[in-house]
């Protein structure tokens, strides 16, 4: 992915949909993906609280990763917000010359988790 904003996305669960996971606001990148995303901007993306209490839900306000090997360079995060952690990016991948800025955890966690 190059040179893409993502801005005010929203992760959602369905209770009747067990592929929609409530995680990654903008991005979720799931156990057979890896992502490779530069010169991006991710903006007030969420993985909110408030959806089904679940403890692997609301983490990743922008990008949600399952495996290593995902990648982000030349970017920027900036106003991200998750109920869990990660306001920015949660999951094993490599953030390499990003900015990042305004992220909000409603929990615990912090901004950049597993990075």
């Amino acid at each position: 992915v190059r040179n893409v904003e993502f801005h005010a996305n929203l992760a959602q669960r369905d209770a009747n949909d067990p592929v929609l996971s409530g995680q990654g606001g903008a991005i979720y990148v799931s156990f057979a993906g890896t992502l490779d995303a530069q010169d991006c901007v991710f903006g007030n993306n969420t993985a909110p609280a408030g959806l089904p209490p679940l403890a692997e839900d609301q983490l990743g306000g922008a990008i949600y990763a399952v495996n290593p090997g995902s990648r982000v360079a030349q970017s920027l995060f900036r106003g991200n917000g998750s109920g869990q952690g990660g306001s920015a990016v949660y999951g094993p991948l490599r953030l390499e010359r990003c900015v990042v800025r305004e992220g909000v955890d409603a929990a615990a966690g912090g901004t950049v988790h597993g990075a």
